[in-house]
């Protein structure tokens, strides 16, 4: 492909794709290019899999092995030490993505539509 464009600008996916490897998580979920130590005690294996640290702060992460990642993640439970009521609410949340709902357009907006055009109840069009 020649090169014709006077922006240097090359919008090809594979040059995007190019770019952005460095630190990318491969289909195992573990990231390649990590350098760490695993951090479970006398493990010495190149800790390529994060675990967060707490339910509390997900920002925090361990970094284990593939073998030591899968024994975490086994025993994690997210809601340790949350009461019912705590978990029901987080389950309510998660139904919306952590979004308030919000109903569409304004009350009555509908029918005043309708109005306009001179239809008193919106299935009457539908016979």
């Amino acid at each position: 492909m020649a090169n014709d464009d006077p922006f240097g600008f090359d919008i090809r996916v594979s040059s995007d794709k190019k770019k952005r490897q460095k630190g990318r998580r491969g289909m195992s979920g573990a990231f390649e290019t990590s350098t760490r130590r695993c951090d479970y005690p006398g493990c010495n294996q190149i800790g390529q899999y994060r675990a967060p640290k707490s339910p509390d702060d997900l920002d925090e992460f361990y970094w284990f092995c593939k073998d030591h990642v899968r024994e975490y993640n086994l025993k994690w439970n997210f809601f340790d030490g949350a009461t019912e009521e705590e978990m029901s609410e987080q389950i309510d949340k998660d139904r919306v993505w952590d979004r308030p709902t919000k109903p569409f357009g304004k009350p009555g907006e509908e029918q005043r539509a309708w109005a306009r055009l001179g239809v008193e109840d919106a299935h009457q069009i539908l016979g």
